[in-house]
């Protein structure tokens, strides 16, 4: 593959991530049901800050980086079944950090 095509299948991948957060903005989650995204956010896991944390970053990057690979929904959701519990539950938490961080970046502050 030559380095046009990779830049086109970057760009697919990019195109893909944006419309599941922009589908995910909307309250449309694509990738996770309902039952996991409440068991994820009701269960006893370390704050943000304490998931973000510099030791936890590279696996995140991997993670994030594994999933982002994958070209299809299906894929996407195979490869998010494959995970361990708490790999499972980071990237969910991570996918859902960057929803709202996406939110923010398109809402006016309100003072």
């Amino acid at each position: 593959m030559n380095r046009l095509e990779d830049m086109q299948l970057d760009e697919n991948r990019l195109l893909q991530m944006e419309y599941l957060v922009d589908q995910s903005r909307m309250g449309h989650h694509l990738l996770f049901d309902n039952a996991t995204v409440s068991r994820v956010f009701t269960e006893e896991n370390e704050n943000d800050e304490a998931m973000f944390k510099v030791e936890n970053l590279a696996r995140i990057q991997d993670l994030l980086a594994e999933f982002m690979d994958k070209s299809t929904l299906k894929e996407k959701r195979r490869f998010l079944d494959t995970l361990e519990d708490e790999d499972h539950d980071l990237l969910v938490r991570t996918y859902f950090n960057i929803i709202e961080n996406s939110i923010h970046s398109v809402t006016p502050f309100k003072h």
